[in-house]
């Protein structure tokens, strides 16, 4: 952008020494093309990394409900087969993994129940609950941006931090400040 930026500014200045010669106005013809392609092109560039986050978004939210479905089943299994004597460690360790995975993917809070079940919190809304667990799904809010909130529930759940919410800062976010950035730019070219 900086070179084709550049070569435009030079044209002109290459113009402006002499007005008559037409390969001259040429030269700035095809330097403007060449910046408004660049500027196209990285606006389209927005664009992509903007639905690809979106997609990403998407599909860590179908993990997140693969996730609280798996860990629901073995609560109940737990629950059967060892209670609070903690007997089932087989079944504890896989939700332990289940546990660090969710955690890496939004915030989450555990809570140990007596009978040996767990529930996990994300953000302010308890996701998993013994045996029994919520879906999640993502949301437009109003003003455009995008959010998870419960199937079901109208709030919007903050998740904190993790995967989840570094996807939703790049498209909530950095992508419009850079699109606005790159439209402010453009502008001050044009105006």
């Amino acid at each position: 952008l900086g070179t084709a930026l550049d070569n435009l500014f030079g044209a002109f200045r290459d113009l402006a020494n002499d007005l008559s010669n037409g390969a001259v106005r040429v030269s700035v013809r095809q330097d403007a093309v060449q910046l408004a392609q660049q500027l196209h092109t990285l606006d389209n560039n927005i664009s992509s990394i903007t639905g690809t986050a979106r997609a990403e978004f998407n599909s860590t939210i179908d993990r997140i409900n693969t996730i609280a479905s798996q860990l629901a089943v073995l609560n109940r299994q737990i629950v059967a087969q060892g209670g609070p004597s903690h007997s089932a460690p087989d079944l504890e360790d896989q939700r332990g993994l289940l546990l660090d995975e969710l955690g890496g993917l939004v915030d989450t809070r555990v809570l140990n129940r007596a009978d040996g079940s767990v529930g996990v919190i994300v953000g302010d809304t308890l996701l998993v609950d013994g045996g029994v667990g919520q879906h999640v799904e993502s949301r437009t809010r109003p003003d455009g941006t995008m959010g998870m909130g419960i199937v079901g529930d109208t709030r919007i759940v903050e998740v904190g931090s993790g995967k989840l919410a570094g996807l939703s800062d790049t498209i909530n976010t950095a992508m419009p400040a850079m699109r606005a950035s790159l439209d402010q730019f453009a502008a001050g070219l044009v105006g």
